[in-house]
């Protein structure tokens, strides 16, 4: 039986961050995903177990938010993350405040 061989994101070449995000990269095992990858100067594609850890969530806001955020400071692109998660997650502002308060 084909046992796929176990890399990091670091090992993938070209665009390494075509991976979204997933709360399961923050575990202590990362998050792993079975893709099919085309190495340099390889015709075919290889089948690996590809390891996303908390290093890549970390790389991956500083490329794609505060890197393209940074004239701003950090202080107004966290007011930005926090309006944004505001937008998109409304309920979870007054679930958060209501088990504060019962404390």
């Amino acid at each position: 039986m084909f046992e796929a061989k176990t890399i990091t994101w670091r090992d993938l070449t070209g665009n390494k961050f075509l991976k979204s995000l997933s709360p399961a990269m923050l575990s202590d095992d990362g998050y792993i995903k079975q893709q099919a990858i085309r190495r340099i100067g390889e015709a075919d594609k290889t089948i690996f177990k590809v390891i996303y850890d908390r290093d890549y969530l970390i790389e991956y806001i500083g490329r794609f938010v505060c890197r393209n955020l940074f004239t701003l400071g950090k202080e107004e692109t966290l007011n930005l993350v926090s309006e944004a998660w505001d937008n998109y997650y409304p309920n979870t502002v007054r679930r958060a405040a209501k088990s504060v308060a019962s404390e």
